[in-house]
């Protein structure tokens, strides 16, 4: 289980893990980190809208996040409206500052089809796809979204984490037992070690007794 939910480089679990182009995975936070660090983010205006206060346009918003797929800074209404319209719903918002970070990261478009986002997972192909992916090579194939395939796996995952962790409690009180019965047949052992030499011990004094004799009566 460590190797799958801990990350390689703060050692700690993942957190809004994110795959590299390299295919290794790390915490977002960490990349933060590493790569902000130094850098003085300076406060800046919403890119999509303009603040009306008393009907008279007075200024910009203050922006809050980043949408990768948009490269635009909004401020919260703006991100909340995001969410709501199908064309930008699946987008990628990010909090304002780590938007260099997830620029360098690659965004989730399929490879084949440019401008299309990957958005169905093909069970017997065990691979995310585009949706004209899936009309040209995986309509035959089991397959669902990837938002329901993600929240099932999660679902799985957590079910599987409680059930190690069950798991783990358990076998820990079989190894206490078994280590007491070590113990216990250890001691039992040693028992018999002593119970055995005093044993021989006895039937060397009683040879050597009865040894003396024979000898005598010879004599």
């Amino acid at each position: 289980m460590d190797d799958i939910t801990e990350c390689p480089i703060c050692t700690g679990v993942y957190t809004d893990p994110r795959v590299l182009p390299c295919g290794h995975t790390i915490c977002t936070n960490f990349l933060q980190m590493k790569e902000l660090s130094g850098v003085e983010c300076k406060a800046s205006g919403c890119e999509t809208c303009i603040h009306v206060s008393d009907g008279k346009a007075t200024g910009v918003k203050l922006a809050t996040v980043y949408c990768v797929e948009c490269q635009q800074k909004l401020c919260q209404d703006c991100a909340e409206c995001h969410k709501k319209f199908s064309v930008t719903r699946r987008h990628k918002i990010v909090k304002l500052g780590s938007e260099a970070l997830s620029l360098k990261l690659p965004l989730n478009m399929c490879e084949k089809h440019a401008d299309k986002y990957l958005e169905i997972y093909c069970f017997d192909c065990k691979l995310v796809v585009c949706m004209i992916c899936y009309i040209n090579t995986h309509s035959k194939h089991k397959c669902s979204g990837v938002n329901d395939t993600a929240d099932e796996f999660r679902e799985q995952m957590t079910v599987d984490a409680e059930k190690v962790a069950d798991g783990v409690a358990k076998y820990r009180d079989m190894l206490a037992k078994i280590e007491k019965k070590v113990n216990d047949f250890t001691e039992e052992i040693a028992k018999a070690e002593m119970e055995i030499s005093k044993k021989a011990e006895q039937l060397k004094q009683m040879i050597d007794v009865h040894r003396e004799k024979l000898m005598t009566k010879l004599s």
